[in-house]
């Protein structure tokens, strides 16, 4: 016995199984007897799972709600960390370290879990909710009432509002999300208004701009700004005048300055100080931002649908700069994207912007693998699987390689937004470096994720081969498996970026249903007659059209809230 030991790596807190989890590893001797096991840390070390579970459960706010207190303490700790945003303040109104020391003081020793943190909940009926703000963090301001709304109203219309500190950034500062067939309700003033939280420091950069002798009146400058922020609240239906209009005539009335309100035109103010509206189309899905609202409102776009093609085909970027949109009509807009011809790209006009951004990327994948084929042949090499992968997954897929390999070049992207802004011969000569210098790791991070979801696929059927009876659950079980895993799966990313999410959700109900057929069967009835439309449909219909695509999306999710709860929702 003592020569088997054990280690235990990569533990970290699981937020959608609420447990510390420890990865372990048995040997005897020098011989490795397991290796990749999972285990409750807690079981093994509650002392040092406990610290891990305050650390990155309760300070880093990771937690789900389970009916106990922290349920009340996950809302205030997001009304916090949204008020740092507004503030532009992170980390000073939850601050991590002053939490765990917090919890750690008032928490009782086997609180080392989401399990045990219910039960003594249950039990003793106790809320650890910090009450004073010195423990969330090392700052408790004092927002007047309003400055930072969570929707935007104007009228009869209310608009959801998204507050971001993210300096530098196209969507720093705040957002408000608009239906376009609503934009007309927006008076175009009223978009410079922005949020009361935020006047004061648009007014001192207005001021500031002002000439030196008209700024010595306004001095002591922080209290004149004051009597301002006094004066503007004071007074609600300032909004309705342009912002300019409103400086112009509060400084004639109290300061006796004729400034004209044209003066102003050209100050530069940073992107957290421009209001933003991003419209949103008739699926909640933002068509483009907007800043500036023209005074007879912005004309509603029309959905077009159909698209033509340029014949040239190229191995190489085409152009020495691709027009990212072209007219259609006076009031339309098309957009020019690179199409994937498998063994060229070419050129096509597309009116779907969505579209365009998904081809462009697939035909950027498709042009490096053309120009960089020595790069490629030498990387192939390393695309090699166990057996149970391969009898698994590709039995009927022998040419999996390049897929494979193509995921990973794609992976090289942030996302489809930033292979689309490249659109010049210069910008891609230094993409290419980039996907070269990353494509290594990116490439085992795939081989890891097509591994991942081998070994799912195997304890998925290890649950149904253990399962008394229960066929009809069982054929459903294998119905999943077979449209997420047919022809081509590793060539629809869309669809393949989510299916380790599925099979983690469908693993959980296949455990559940080794345990209680009766209660799977009640739950494939709230469900099975909707997700199985899809199903029938198969994969490559479904990912083919974006419209069926997100309604397939919402269906999963509801599957998942239906046979597995406690894992996170998808963001």
């Amino acid at each position: 016995p003592e020569l088997l030991k054990k280690s235990y790596s990569a533990i970290s807190f699981n937020p959608e199984r609420g447990f510390v989890y420890a990865v372990e590893k048995q040997t005897f001797g020098r011989h490795v007897i397991r290796n990749g096991k999972r285990v409750h840390y807690g079981d093994i070390n509650p002392v040092e799972a406990r610290k891990i579970f305050i650390q990155e459960g309760l300070a880093q706010g990771n937690l789900e709600n389970n009916g106990s207190w922290t349920d009340r303490y996950m809302q205030k700790y997001r009304e916090l960390r949204r008020l740092e945003q507004c503030l532009r303040r992170e980390d000073l109104l939850v601050d991590e370290e002053t939490l765990c020391g917090y919890f750690d003081s008032v928490l009782p020793e086997n609180c080392f879990s989401v399990r045990n943190m219910v039960k003594n909940f249950e039990r003793d009926k106790k809320d650890y909710t910090p009450v004073r703000h010195t423990d969330f963090g090392v700052y408790a301001p004092e927002v007047p009432a309003g400055d930072f709304p969570a929707y935007w109203r104007i009228g009869s219309g209310r608009w959801r509002l998204i507050y971001k500190f993210s300096p530098g950034e196209e969507d720093d500062g705040v957002t408000a999300l608009v239906p376009e067939k609503e934009l007309n309700e927006i008076p175009s003033v009223r978009v410079e208004h922005l949020v009361p939280g935020y006047i004061q420091e648009k007014t001192e950069r207005y001021w500031r701009a002002l000439p030196k002798d008209l700024r010595k009146v306004l001095q002591p400058f922080n209290e004149s700004l004051e009597l301002f922020m006094s004066y503007y609240r004071e007074h609600p239906h300032l909004a309705d005048m342009s912002f300019a209009e409103v400086m112009r005539d509060y400084l004639l009335e109290m300061h006796e300055l004729d400034v004209d309100k044209e003066y102003w035109d050209d100050v530069e103010l940073p992107e957290f100080l421009r209001m933003k509206i991003a419209v949103l189309d008739e699926r909640g899905r933002v068509r483009r931002v907007v800043r500036e609202l023209a005074e007879n409102r912005l004309r509603r776009i029309g959905q077009l649908t159909s698209s033509t093609r340029k014949q040239e085909k190229y191995t190489s970027f085409p152009l020495k700069r691709i027009d990212e949109t072209f007219a259609v009509g006076p009031d339309h807009k098309g957009y020019c994207a690179l199409t994937d011809e498998i063994d060229s790209v070419a050129v096509r006009f597309y009116v779907r912007e969505n579209e365009a951004k998904n081809q462009h990327a697939q035909a950027l994948v498709r042009l490096f693998v053309l120009e960089d084929n020595g790069l490629i042949r030498n990387m192939l090499r390393s695309v090699t699987f166990e057996r149970n992968v391969l009898l698994s997954l590709f039995v009927n897929a022998p040419e999996y390689k390049m897929p494979v390999l193509e995921n990973a070049v794609f992976n090289t992207f942030e996302d489809v937004e930033e292979s689309w802004n490249i659109r010049t011969s210069e910008a891609w000569e230094k993409r290419k470096d980039i996907i070269r210098e990353n494509l290594y790791q990116s490439l085992m991070d795939e081989l890891e994720k097509v591994r991942s979801c081998a070994e799912l696929i195997d304890e998925i059927k290890h649950f149904c081969r253990r399962t008394r009876g229960g066929e009809s659950s069982k054929a459903e079980i294998e119905e999943q498996l077979d449209f997420y895993f047919s022809d081509g799966f590793l060539s629809r990313r869309r669809l393949w970026g989510e299916i380790p999410r599925y099979l983690k959700a469908l693993k959980i109900r296949a455990d559940k249903m080794a345990g209680d057929i009766r209660k799977d069967r009640e739950k494939s009835a709230e469900i099975y007659d909707e997700i199985s439309v899809f199903y029938e449909k198969g994969a490559g219909v479904v990912c083919a059209d974006e419209a069926i695509f997100q309604k397939y999306i919402a269906a999963e999710e509801k599957q998942i809230r239906i046979y597995a709860p406690t894992m996170a929702k998808r963001r």
